[in-house]
């Protein structure tokens, strides 16, 4: 039997390798996507699903944050926050 360690390590390899997208998800459980391309997701804020968004990426985003800290920006992950179908039935 696989241990759930060694799932998530593998996980975790394969995002490192980029044959998976790692999707940190505050609060819940991090996510993988195999669609390695940045895009937008959602997630349910009852279930914690995620689900992606279909929408075109604005890929200078960052370049655009009037940032007097001088940070310096590699990249950026938008989620939406809403409810799913399943969820939205049991409101």
């Amino acid at each position: 039997m696989i241990s759930l360690g060694t799932v998530y390590r593998n996980l975790k390899q394969l995002a490192e390798n980029g044959d998976l997208y790692s999707i940190e998800i505050p609060g819940c459980a991090n996510c993988y996507d195999h669609r390695c391309f940045d895009h937008y997701h959602a997630r349910c804020i009852n279930c914690c699903k995620v689900f992606d968004v279909d929408m075109d990426y604005v890929s200078d985003l960052e370049k655009r944050i009037k940032n007097p800290s001088d940070f310096a920006f590699t990249g950026y992950d938008l989620i939406f926050k809403g409810y799913c179908h399943e969820c939205q039935e049991k409101l």
